[in-house]
């Protein structure tokens, strides 16, 4: 989360980028299209769990987005056009 990277401010002697990944509006099937090895997470939750992970993904995106705004990080919203947003997120870290 946005507030623990910003308690790591003056502790680590480098540089780091950081952007955070969310999605404004989520369903199921994206979540899987794009879950990549992550998708254990997924199957291994019961079916209610699962069905219900979309609404929490969208809830947890709000509270990251807003502490991205709080501390000036990066947010991407994956919502709508995930490749390219996720294109995007990759092309601000690589700086």
């Amino acid at each position: 989360m946005p507030d623990q990277v910003k308690g790591l401010e003056g502790k680590i002697k480098m540089e780091v980028r950081v952007c955070f990944l969310g999605m404004s509006k989520a369903d199921l099937g994206t979540i899987l299209k794009y879950a990549g090895p992550a998708t254990w997470l997924l199957t291994d939750l019961t079916e209610k769990q699962r069905q219900e992970y979309p609404e929490w993904l969208v809830k947890n995106s709000e509270e990251v987005k807003r502490q991205c705004e709080k501390y000036g990080y990066r947010y991407f919203d994956l919502a709508g056009d995930y490749e390219t947003q996720f294109g995007q997120a990759y092309k601000y870290l690589a700086g």
